[in-house]
């Protein structure tokens, strides 16, 4: 399982944020999870027992309230299938709370 988490850099500074302050509490997130970042932005375990830690980030727009507008990349990679986290919340968000 890997999840790519990018941002728009112009975004954030509409936010008065820079990408490492965006990042900071993703990355302290997946590390308490026990899911290493293998290269920027990208968070990767491969075994059991994780999915849930992956299923949480769903909580990442309410709880950081730059996420979904500064967002650019928050793909989900589940053995070769890719969900669109971004496009997936937002369609959820108008179907059920619009």
């Amino acid at each position: 399982m890997k999840m790519t988490i990018r941002f728009d850099g112009d975004k954030l500074f509409e936010y008065g944020l820079t990408e490492e302050e965006a990042m900071e509490p993703i990355r302290e997130f997946f590390e308490r999870k026990g899911i290493p970042e293998v290269s920027d932005g990208v968070f990767f375990y491969n075994g059991d027992g994780k999915i849930g830690a992956f299923s949480c980030t769903a909580s990442f727009p309410d709880k950081f309230p730059y996420f979904l507008d500064c967002v650019e990349t928050w793909d989900w990679d589940l053995d070769d299938h890719i969900e669109h986290c971004k496009a997936d919340f937002i369609e959820v968000q108008r179907a059920y709370f619009s």
